[in-house]
């Protein structure tokens, strides 16, 4: 294990803050109640995240373990309020108009779990941690933790807490690095995310050749795009037929490829991405 995650784990452990509101008012008690509980004594929100995670994956049938992971910003504001930054607002911002706004982001990974009275799966969170921006952590003398960070140590505390489960990692386009899918890779997790259509890929590398020198290339040349693969005229589009939304059985086309992506310092990562499109164009 390098240095730089040995720390990682070691700042893992500390215990974290945790929102309070999120649990509405089921005890219909005063918040000031949930503060005098917590600060009588020591407690691990580790220690509370192992035992939630294994109640949770008891209801999980087979081996299989589906996680999502994703970040949420809650608006705080205040000098005296730890870990206040300003990020940008997922709801309220589009393609074309950020917001942002000052307030705690919080980085979640959760266990999807089908029940039967509910037609989706729920995702109950597991694990929570807070990103604070970097001038916070460099004027604690800290080694600054990115969100891909935040993913990674969750999936390193789970895969350790239930080596026996084969788990599928989900995220959206900010968790689709090579550094979190190359740290997937090595621990047998599949990670799912969205790739962009523009997406730089390479081909395997070449067979050595006989009594070739120097060190083995870790990939081929550069390969065509998802976007460029689904412009060509021989593109293989196939018909297949996926739940959608509302359990509705809908028919679309899919188009496939293999390929690596790189990253410098980073060992390159296979790949399948996967387009899929309406043939209607309505969806």
């Amino acid at each position: 294990m390098r240095n730089s995650e040995r720390s990682l784990l070691d700042r893992g452990k500390q215990s974290s803050p945790v929102p309070i509101h999120a649990s509405g008012n089921m005890a219909g008690k005063h918040f000031s109640a949930y503060h005098c509980f917590w600060s009588r004594s020591k407690w691990s929100a580790l220690a509370i995240a192992h035992i939630l995670a294994r109640l949770i994956v008891r209801a999980v049938p087979g081996d299989e373990v589906v996680l999502v992971v994703d970040d949420t910003t809650e608006r705080r504001k205040g000098p005296k309020v730890h870990g206040v930054g300003c990020h940008r607002d997922a709801v309220r911002s589009t393609e074309k108009h950020v917001v942002l706004c000052f307030g705690h982001k919080w980085v979640v990974t959760t266990i999807l779990v089908k029940f039967s009275f509910a037609a989706r799966p729920w995702a109950l969170p597991v694990l929570v941690d807070l990103y604070r921006p970097a001038k916070q952590e460099e004027a604690d003398r800290k080694r600054h933790r990115t969100l891909i960070d935040c993913a990674r140590l969750h999936v390193h505390y789970l895969v350790r807490w239930f080596p026996n489960k084969r788990f599928v990692l989900i995220g959206d386009g900010g968790y689709s690095s090579v550094e979190l899918a190359r740290f997937c890779v090595n621990r047998k997790v599949e990670l799912v995310g969205r790739l962009r259509l523009d997406s730089v890929l390479y081909a395997p590398p070449p067979a050595r050749k006989p009594g070739q020198r120097g060190r083995p290339a870790q990939k081929g040349g550069r390969i065509n795009s998802p976007q460029q693969e689904a412009k060509s005229p021989d593109a293989d589009w196939k018909e297949a037929v996926v739940t959608w939304y509302g359990g509705k059985q809908q028919i679309v086309k899919l188009l496939t490829g293999t390929a690596l992506r790189y990253s410098p310092r980073i060992r390159p990562v296979p790949v399948r991405w996967v387009l899929v499109r309406d043939p209607e164009g309505k969806l």
